[in-house]
């Protein structure tokens, strides 16, 4: 379903496989912004070296949602930010994992920093997970660098748990 609707939204003309995963073309290309019900909503800038695929799945306790970003080790030269954000009179309370290993803690209104130092050759898991107050408030996440934009934000039952799955290649 959910490749569907990206079909329908995005016009797309390209190969797609039917697993809720998007393989886009190696020319530079911007996808506009998308917006799903539950809270969810996308923005993606897509370079040469980067791709996407985005699948999601939820319940009344958990939002969940995983995002597949492959890089170019030669780009990693450059700072990648990851930015986690919610207004400042709401409450963010979580941590930021790589690979299982806490890099940084969420208990401000805003987190910004480089992720490059935690990233390696292969796959890299980062999580972001917390709970969030009030439970009508939104999150925004940001991953940021040379050609790679990616903002997701959730919101809707006060927990969190974000995964960018970074491919170093």
């Amino acid at each position: 379903m959910l490749t569907g609707i990206l079909i329908a939204v995005l016009g797309l003309n390209h190969q797609l496989f039917y697993q809720n995963k998007l393989v886009l073309p190696l020319k530079s290309e911007t996808i506009k912004p998308m917006n799903y019900s539950r809270s969810y909503s996308y923005s993606h800038t897509v370079s040469s070296t980067s791709s996407q695929s985005s699948s999601r799945s939820s319940t009344q306790s958990l939002q969940q949602q995983t995002t597949a970003i492959n890089l170019n080790a030669t780009a990693l030269r450059s700072p990648h930010v990851l930015s986690v954000t919610i207004a400042p009179d709401s409450r963010l309370t979580g941590k930021v994992m790589v690979d299982g290993i806490e890099v940084k803690k969420l208990q401000a209104s805003q987190t910004t920093f480089n992720l490059v130092p935690y990233l390696t050759k292969g796959d890299n898991k980062v999580e972001i997970v917390g709970e969030y107050r009030p439970v009508s408030s939104n999150v925004a996440i940001k991953f940021s660098g040379p050609g790679t934009q990616i903002s997701q934000q959730v919101g809707g039952n006060g927990k969190l748990r974000q995964t960018l799955i970074i491919t170093v290649r």
